[in-house]
């Protein structure tokens, strides 16, 4: 029997892959409908009123528990920023190969967006989408700068080397707009 992780009612295996993380994570997600109740009242229709109360409840805390450091601490972005932290080491092997600094710093910056597209995948749509707008409201790409946009900004290639391996600490400031992008953007096309 393994040991598990409990976040907000959602029974999380220590030791589980990616994609079974980011299925818990999509439940996480999914639980910030729960302010908008009529919608999510028809969403379970077939439900008596009181089962829609109680799993209404069940993701009112869930969306608690998303809130102040619920992104940031999550399995699948821990997950994330664990392989992001390694690429320094990949950085220093190249380096020790006597790649040159450009080319590192090339190949790094490749791996942190192929990184971020994938853990990008694993995450719901709704979140995927607004962190792709916010990307491209910031940086003009969905992931973020490209690496003509760091060279233009005047970035070094030592700087783009040391930031491909630093996660961004700031995630949770980033996706404080979610909850109200959820109440705009996604009940509006009735996509639940």
């Amino acid at each position: 029997m393994r040991a598990s992780l409990d976040r907000g009612g959602v029974d999380i295996p220590n030791g589980s892959s990616g994609v079974e993380i980011a299925d818990s994570f999509a439940i996480h997600a999914f639980g910030l409908f729960s302010e908008i109740k009529p919608k999510f009242t028809s969403a379970f229709g077939a439900m008596c009123h009181e089962d829609a109360v109680k799993y209404s409840r069940y993701w009112e805390k869930i969306l608690d528990d998303m809130k102040g450091d619920g992104f940031s601490k999550h399995p699948l972005r821990l997950e994330y920023e664990g392989k992001v932290i390694n690429l320094a080491r990949v950085g220093k092997q190249l380096e020790l190969d006597g790649v040159q600094k450009e080319d590192i710093a090339k190949q790094l910056h490749q791996m942190r967006r192929d990184l971020g597209e994938r853990y990008k995948n694993y995450t719901p749509r709704p979140l995927r989408d607004y962190i792709y707008i916010k990307n491209i409201e910031r940086h003009g790409d969905e992931l973020g700068p490209t690496f003509g946009n760091l060279i233009d900004l005047g970035k070094t290639h030592g700087c783009i080397i040391e930031s491909a391996s630093r996660p961004n600490q700031n995630i949770d400031k980033l996706l404080l707009g979610f909850e109200n992008f959820l109440k705009i953007e996604w009940v509006g096309e009735d996509k639940i």
